[in-house]
Order: C-alpha cells, then structure tokens, then sequence
C-alpha cells in the first residue's frame, strides 16, 4: 500500500484538516471500523468489578488469558500460543474484616469481601483484638512520645511501609490500619481506597494491615480522638508456591515479503493479580480491538495484508515482558517498533486529564514516534470544535465518536519520553517505542478503577490511532522513506527550534557570574537536538532494507537538516556576546575541564547480562532516568563525556564526575567494561 496524501475535503475550511501519510478516505473507514463500546465490553467482561482470583486459577489458566485466547481465536487472529514463565509465590486472601468492638456496640468496620482493596496485600492471618492507637504518620521516633503501641492496633493517616518499621518492628505493635491516599485526592475521592502493600517485618514477627477511605478514616478517627476505641482484625490469608506469569500471543501474519514485526503489547496483570479497568485492562482491550477492526479491513480490501507481521502481546507488566523479550532475543532485531497502550480510554470529565504520546528517549532515537505524533495532531484537530470553521457547522469536521461514548473533544500531548511501563522492555533490547498513557488518572492503583471511569470515546480514538499507527507502519517499504524522512525532517525542525528558544531562555536568565555555564549547557543542548534528530530521520533507513537509492534519500534528508545546526548555534553566540556586553563581562567559549578531557577516552559499555542486574545495579552517583539513559548510550562507541552531554541535554546537567563515578561503581560490579582510548 503506498503511502498518499489526504485529498482536500471538499468544502472551505479556514482551519481544514491536517493531512497524514494515509489517505483521507482509509481514515475515514479506520475510524468506521473501530468500536470503542467494544474495547469497553472487553473491559467489563475482564474488569467490571473490583474482585480477587479464584483459587482454581492457580493451578490452571487465569480467567484474563482464556478471555484473550478466545476472543483472538474469534477475531481470526493467528498463532495464539500462551507461554509461561515462574512467578514468585502468591499471596491470596481467604477473609479480611475489621470490626469496631468497643465502646458499647459491634460493627464491621470493612471486609475484604465487600472491598478487595481494604486487606492489603501481604498480610499474615491473624485474630486479634487490642486498642486502636493513633500514630499520625507513624515514621518517625516523635510520633511514638508518649505512646505505649505494644501489642495495639495502629492508626496512621501516612504510608504503611514505615509505621510497620518504626511501629509493629522496634515497638511491639500487632497491625496497622491506614487511611493514606497515594494521589493524594482525599476531598475529590473521599470513598477510595488506594492500593497498598505491607512487607512482613525482619525480624520474624507477624502483622498485617488493613486501608480505609479517607471518609471511613476521618470517622475511625474522630471515634478514637474520644476516648479508647478497641478493633478486632480477623484475617486469612494463604501462599501459593507454585504459580506462573501467564503471556498471550497472537499475531496477524504479513504477507512473507520481510520478517520484520509491529508488536502491540498491553499489560492484562501486574505480577498475577486482577487488574484496573484503566490500568490496565483497557489498553489490553483496545489492543485487541485494534487486532479485530484491522483484521476486519483487510477483509474488505482497504488495508492490504501487512508486510510485517502484527504481533500481540498481552503480559504481566515488566514481569511478562521482560522473560518473554529474553526468550525471543531472535526476534527482537526484526522488531520495526513496539506500541505500548498503558491506561487509554479515561473520560476526560471524570480525571481532568489527556491522553498521552510519549517519544522514544534520545538514546533510541526514531521516526516512528513522529508517525504516531502525526496522527495525534488528526485525531487532536478534528475532534475539537473551531470558531474559525463555525460557518460549516458548530461540530468536529472528522468526528471519531462512539455512540455509547461522550462527545468530548480529543485532548493530547506529546512529551517527552516517560519510562515505568513495558515499552521501557523493548526499548532497552534496541526496539524504538511508542508509548500511550493518560494521565492523570484520578483513580489510578485504587479500589475505584473501574470501567465507570472510561469512556467508550476515548477507547475508540486510541484503537483508531492504533489501527492507523500500524497501517503506515506495518507497510512502509522502500518507496515510502522520502515521505518518511520528509515527515521527520519536519517535526525535527519544530524540536531544534523548540530546544533553540529553551537555550537563548536559559542564557538570558542566568546572572552575570554564571553566564559562561549557563551558555555551555545551552550551546550543549541545541548540539545534541540536532544530534539525535539527524539520527532520528537516518532511522528510517530501516524500511529502506538495504536499497541504495532509499538509504541514500534518508541519508541526505538527514545531512540536509543537520547543516541548520551552525545558523542556530551563531544565533545563540549572538546573543550569549550580546548579554556579557550588558552584564559588563567577558564572553568566553567553553572549554573542556581536565575532568571532561579524561571523560572523554573513556569508553564505558554494557556487559550483555540480564535487564533486571542492568537495571537494579546500584550507585549514589546517578538515579532515575538519568542511570537509565547513561547505560542505554553506554554501546562502548561513546566517551563518558558524550554521554554527560547527552543525558544533561535530555534531562538536565549533571557533573561528568557524577557520570564517570557512575560507571565506575557498575564496572566494579561486574555490569560495565570499561576501555581506555
């Protein structure tokens, strides 16, 4: 299928509507094709209601996999295997209930039979009846003056992790009972209840914890703020040994003239437990839907059989991916790019929030992401409602409406990349992502995600942007690398500006004496933009196969861009010379330290082990995706001083110390190799 130009809607629009790499009227019958109320049936046959497993599922198959094995088997898709993968042992409640007893009268506070929820995770049997002891947040020593709390019940309105270290493990207490909100929406959301977990303490001593809503906590509150209130806690809880991470897969075959592969992937569990509906059944949903409404368009003729081959993965997240990515390491290079939809389909009334795309960081830099950004801006352009375009009609132009859904606009962002989901799998095999996610979610790990916080819309968007998303890239060839590179050339363009417009910020707002630095991280940061966009239009060789002719049109688009780079840097010369005249200092050039010319004949690389030693291995020098990012540039092709400015470019400066010491730490464990050039 080749890849054309949208033809020009056929009345005047002031603001008409964007053109794609796919025609107008294959989107027109994409958005025709998907249903969001099905992806929400799908939902509420998985997630309707808040509950636990069954314990027959332990020694079978869990009721999720036999829902998307059957539903795949009826879609027509193909190669639908399950494979199995060893889980830790799992905790399942049999009874959890927690009764107020005293003064005067018996009541039943909560029990995990009416709210999963309440019973965290992780407790121990136990029947015990004591004082109920408020602690405040429980996690220091000043929350303990002057409260005996051995072999008391503890109230604590903060986190359960540390009132079981400083409450039930150094002083004696037999259980906690919480009304923490992790999001911390007490007044929005006063009857949830966030999901918790308690970790038994070291010393061998027993407990378990119960959470309440804020509005159940304010009222246990103000009974025990009166006078001694007394709480029993009757819990039964059990380990399985023996249980497995279960991943679903199916595929829609291409058409044999590559083994390059589109992978869908969802989270249907987190470890082997019943999910959200939003997080994450409904991106386990609308994948499926995306798999049922593509096959559906194939079979009418409009979307050819693909060339690559569409894989579906729906996994425990992290827990799924990560052994199934390193049992299919044949595979992983002919991945084209992995879509991950985490949380889709939130109403947007009820969370306040949007959708959103998240790009491949700058250590994986691909067109993909602007394939999927320019659908977004489609979807975002013709589901809002215009002044500009009122005399048509006071209505979206391209509305992608379901008719059990809202008639809410689409809102989205694109941002910058956002780990913490299963794309970060592939991403760290080498496969570019693209990754959609809405946030905030105003329910998010509560015992209120339920389908009720959906809407069949939005779920119909994301399939759509899904469907569209894989028709380009599931059957880009060769012809389709100067469009290809003509797109990311474009949205290229748009990020250098935007990285050119940060960088003269940070220049003028920096004080006299620090004008020399805060100039170097700006020069450093449009370098590596147009750095990583180079490589991001060169990316798209990939299609190209191997052909001369396309390779060198991805090549040249790229260079052609690039040579932007001198004109922007001049112009942040210019003003950098400018504003030392004014501050009345010398404008100097930035010259490299002794640390940066050591760093930079350093060459660190990753030893080929596994993702969880990579990403576990531990060092005070670097955190959070700053580590993350260090290790993925860290290929044995780039100085520890490349990767200091492309990591402070990305995510903010840090001292090429702090990276050297850091790689340091890892090769002392065993995780790095170092070479000294």
């Amino acid at each position: 299928m080749g890849l054309l130009a949208a033809p020009v809607a056929a009345f005047a629009q002031e603001q008409p509507d964007p053109v794609t790499l796919l025609p107008q009227a294959t989107l027109d019958r994409i958005a025709d094709a998907v249903s969001g109320s099905q992806a929400m049936r799908h939902v509420m046959e998985l997630g309707a209601y808040e509950g636990k497993r069954e314990v027959s599922e332990y020694r079978g198959t869990y009721f999720e996999t036999e829902y998307v094995k059957k539903m795949a088997g009826q879609y027509g898709l193909s190669d639908i295997q399950v494979h199995r993968y060893p889980a830790n042992p799992q905790w399942h409640a049999k009874r959890g209930e927690l009764w107020l007893t005293a003064p005067g009268h018996r009541r039943l506070l909560i029990s995990h039979r009416d709210v999963p929820a309440a019973l965290v995770p992780g407790s121990a049997s136990a029947d015990a009846t004591a004082e109920l002891v408020f602690v405040g947040l429980g996690a220091t020593d000043a929350d303990y003056v002057g409260r005996d709390v051995r072999g008391k019940i503890l109230l604590t309105t903060g986190p359960i992790a540390p009132v079981v270290r400083e409450g039930v493990e150094k002083r004696g207490a037999l259980g906690v009972v919480s009304t923490h909100n992790a999001l911390g929406k007490t007044i929005d959301r006063p009857g949830l209840i966030s999901w918790s977990r308690v970790t038994q303490p070291s010393n061998g001593q027993q407990t378990f914890a119960f959470a309440l809503s804020h509005r159940l906590g304010q009222e246990v509150l103000a009974l025990a703020e009166r006078g001694p209130v007394t709480v029993r806690a009757v819990v039964e809880t059990e380990i399985y040994p023996d249980v497995d991470h279960e991943v679903t897969v199916a595929t829609i075959p291409g058409d044999g003239s590559t083994d390059e592969e589109v992978v869908f992937v969802a989270h249907l569990f987190e470890g082997v437990t019943k999910q959200g509906a939003g997080d994450n059944i409904a991106g386990s949903a609308t994948i499926l839907e995306v798999a049922r409404a593509y096959r559906e368009l194939i079979a009418e003729g409009v979307l050819p059989q693909p060339r690559r081959t569409l894989r579906f993965v729906w996994a425990p997240e992290f827990a799924g991916t990560i052994p199934w990515v390193e049992a299919n390491g044949a595979l992983v290079p002919r991945i084209l790019t992995s879509i991950n939809m985490d949380m889709v389909g939130a109403d947007l009334s009820a969370h306040k929030g949007n959708l959103k795309l998240y790009r491949n960081p700058t250590s994986l830099p691909s067109f993909v992401s602007d394939v999927a950004q320019q659908l977004f801006e489609y979807v975002g352009e013709t589901n809002r409602e215009k002044v500009h375009n009122r005399g048509i009609a006071y209505a979206f132009t391209r509305p992608i409406v379901d008719p059990s859904g809202t008639q809410d606009p689409f809102f989205y962002h694109v941002e910058k990349y956002y780990g913490s989901s299963d794309h970060a799998v592939f991403m760290g095999a080498g496969v570019p992502m693209i990754f959609f996610n809405h946030w905030p979610d105003a329910v998010y790990h509560t015992s209120e995600d339920r389908p009720n916080a959906l809407d069949p819309t939005q779920l119909k968007r994301a399939a759509f942007l899904g469907v569209g998303i894989a028709a380009v890239l599931a059957d880009a060839g060769v012809s389709d690398a100067a469009r290809l590179a003509a797109l990311s050339s474009g949205y290229a363009s748009q990020r250098t500006a935007e990285a050119l417009t940060a960088a003269l910020a940070q220049v003028t707002a920096a004080s006299p004496d620090k004008l020399a630095d805060a100039y170097s991280e700006a020069r450093n940061s449009v370098e590596q933009a147009y750095l990583v966009e180079r490589a991001a239009i060169r990316s798209v060789e990939r299609v190209a196969r191997g052909e001369r002719r396309a390779s060198e049109i991805a090549r040249s688009t790229a260079d052609q861009f690039y040579r932007g780079r001198e004109g922007d840097l001049a112009r942040l010369r210019s003003a950098y010379t400018l504003l030392a005249q004014t501050h009345g200092v010398r404008a100097v050039e930035p010259t490299r330290t002794s640390a940066e010319r050591a760093a930079a004949r350093v060459y660190p690389s990753v030893k080929q082990t596994s993702h969880a030693r990579r990403t576990s291995a531990p060092s005070n020098h670097l955190r959070g995706f700053h580590a993350m990012e260090a290790l993925l540039f860290a290929d044995g092709t780039r100085s520890v001083l490349e990767i200091r400015n492309a990591i402070s470019a990305e995510l903010g400066p840090v001292p090429v110390e702090s990276v050297q010491a850091f790689f340091d730490d890892l090769a002392g464990q065993g995780v790095v190799e170092i070479r000294r050039g």
